[in-house]
């Protein structure tokens, strides 16, 4: 996993649960960082995930003292000054005090995670939006998940919007929708079959580790 997505600036580590999913993500942060290639990592998760994620990054590192989980305290003007942000995924779509401390510590040299990125396949949702929307100036983007598709191929939409448009080479759902997914003519919204399925895994193959 390290060797292909440390090789590239965006990418997807689909990979079950215990495998080593936080691990890699770690590495690659550290390993980046060593390198002078980012000045700090934004890690959004699942609310009920924060604090796992807080003692693995101090049991692969060996502290947390460069820690900062985030609470309903932290907002722009008091966020600390931290390697290492954890952020809750649902607060992207409910606060926008998270966004606004979120839009003041993103910059080119930020590495955005997104744990468990099927929470963000809803191209619709203000989470999805909200983040697709203030990652793009970080250089390096990465999304994890050991259940990328639940639903379909449409799964892969918005996972892969927020990686980078350049993938699928789609700048909207609507031009996705139309060359991959087949609609119900009696329920309004009903997917029934997919097309050009083998086209897209061959797009998001060089960005993905499974």
């Amino acid at each position: 996993a390290l060797a292909k997505l440390l090789s590239i600036k965006w990418g997807a580590a689909f990979m079950d649960m215990g495998t080593g999913k936080s691990l890699t993500a770690i590495i690659m942060a550290t390993s980046r960082h060593a390198r002078g290639k980012i000045d700090n990592v934004l890690w959004f998760t699942p609310v009920s995930l924060m604090d796992n994620v807080r003692r693995q990054i101090k049991e692969h590192t060996g502290t947390d003292e460069h820690v900062h989980v985030f609470s309903a305290k932290t907002n722009e003007h008091t966020v600390q000054n931290c390697f290492w942000h954890v952020i809750g995924l649902e607060s992207m779509g409910s606060s926008n005090r998270t966004v606004l401390t979120v839009h003041k510590l993103i910059t080119e040299r930020s590495m955005i995670i997104i744990d468990e990125s099927d929470k963000i396949k809803g191209h619709r949702a203000k989470r999805t939006g909200r983040l697709t929307l203030l990652s793009r100036v970080a250089r390096y983007r990465l999304i994890m998940t050991g259940t990328p598709i639940t639903q379909g191929v449409v799964d892969l939409f918005a996972q892969m919007s927020f990686l980078s448009p350049k993938i699928l080479g789609y700048t909207s759902f609507y031009s996705f929708a139309a060359n991959h997914l087949e609609y119900s003519d009696k329920y309004r919204g009903m997917i029934v079959k997919s097309h050009n399925t083998e086209e897209l895994a061959n797009k998001i193959k060089p960005y993905v580790y499974q």
